[in-house]
């Protein structure tokens, strides 16, 4: 009995989509900088489950070709609960960059700050664990979606606290 292992269509679009995301060279390079702006969903965990909103800027440092220091700073709203958070983020990313298609993974700790119910008295420290996918328009331009964990340790009535981010984002490159 003979059996066909890849069909003809799997390994002509895999050659299709290695020729089209393929770089001529890769373009990670040390203190290379990345600056953006994100806009896209935020849903609140837990007992205030809701889903919303957000937007907020990122700014990337190239440690080395490999990893990134990342700050993401940004807000959501979730309007069914009545809640807006405001949060901050510094940590760092491990990039595999060697193609036009850009996945990271990365870890942040930072501060938030918590508006509605339930309400925070002041800021909260908090930590995020972030996973994207970038795609390089050119050596300067990057469009790609990011999905960021949070949580928030905050003291009294509010507890621990987690929500996701879905943003797409789009960023500048430079100092390569």
């Amino acid at each position: 009995m003979r059996r066909k292992l890849l069909s003809p269509w799997l390994c002509s679009s895999s050659a299709a989509a290695f020729v089209l995301l393929a770089a001529s060279q890769a373009f990670a390079f040390e203190r290379q900088w990345h600056a953006g702006v994100d806009a896209g969903y935020a849903n609140l965990f837990g007992d205030n489950s809701a889903g919303g909103f957000g937007g907020g800027g990122h700014l990337a440092y190239g440690l080395s070709d490999a990893f990134n220091a990342m700050l993401e700073l940004d807000v959501t709203r979730q309007p069914s609960a009545g809640t807006t958070i405001w949060s901050s983020g510094l940590g760092a990313a491990y990039t595999l960059d060697i193609a036009r298609v850009v996945p990271y993974i990365g870890a942040l700790g930072g501060f938030y700050g918590l508006q509605g119910n339930p309400a925070l008295k002041g800021p909260a420290f908090g930590g995020q664990f972030a996973f994207g996918l970038d795609y390089l328009l050119e050596r300067s331009w990057a469009l790609g979606v990011q999905f960021r964990v949070h949580t928030i340790f905050a003291a009294g009535d509010a507890g621990t606290l987690a929500y996701a981010t879905t943003f797409l984002r789009a960023e500048y490159i430079w100092g390569f």
